[in-house]
């Protein structure tokens, strides 16, 4: 699979307030509970290249994240006639523990939601590579230069790819402020056994 990158576009940002905005008017004419939407990943920081992707988190409160809660979203993102876009695809919590993922494709950007609880390791992890290439110049082009340079070797399974960046994005969440032991704990989150898809 190639791994395809563009430079960032000052579009996406639109383009995920008006999915926020869709999102937001569904969930709420359905009343499903959730906290906040939040843009994440490479699309959410600007000068970065990223994949024409874009990454979003729904995120709940502790206490909802349970099996409940979560056939009560599948059943709004996969089937709500009050989402424009509507037709999500549940993944299950595909390649890492504590998420519940959801894809809509054919669409561009391809947008990814990762629905996750309020203080999960995954969403500190998400909010923290964000903030810091936000606001450190360096390490957002040392990271750009990781991501191009592992795209053009052998790591091109999504699977591969995304383990082969665990040394620049320990460094980033150092940079963060986090321990060895909480990077530690989000690398322990990943299904090394999950099947390429």
């Amino acid at each position: 699979m190639d791994i395809v990158f563009s430079k960032w576009k000052p579009e996406w940002r639109a383009n995920f307030l008006a999915i926020k905005a869709d999102l937001t008017n569904g969930l709420t004419k359905n009343n499903v509970s959730y906290l906040t939407i939040e843009h994440v990943g490479s699309t959410s920081i600007a000068h970065l290249i990223a994949k024409p992707m874009l990454d979003i988190l729904i995120v709940v409160a502790d206490a909802d994240f349970n099996e409940g809660h979560r056939e009560r979203l599948k059943e709004v993102l996969c089937f709500s006639w009050d989402l424009h876009d509507g037709g999500y695809s549940f993944k299950g919590e595909s390649s890492i523990k504590g998420r519940w993922n959801f894809t809509l494709q054919g669409v561009i950007p391809e947008q990814k939601i990762a629905v996750v609880a309020e203080n999960s390791i995954y969403r500190r992890s998400c909010l923290a590579l964000r903030d810091t290439l936000r606001l450190d110049w360096v390490l957002r082009e040392e990271y750009g230069y990781v991501k191009q340079h592992l795209a053009r070797t052998e790591n091109q399974q999504p699977m591969q790819y995304s383990t082969a960046k665990n040394d620049i994005i320990r460094k980033i969440l150092r940079k963060a402020g986090w321990t060895d032991r909480e990077v530690d704990e989000k690398e322990g989150m990943v299904r090394m056994w999950y099947p390429e898809i």
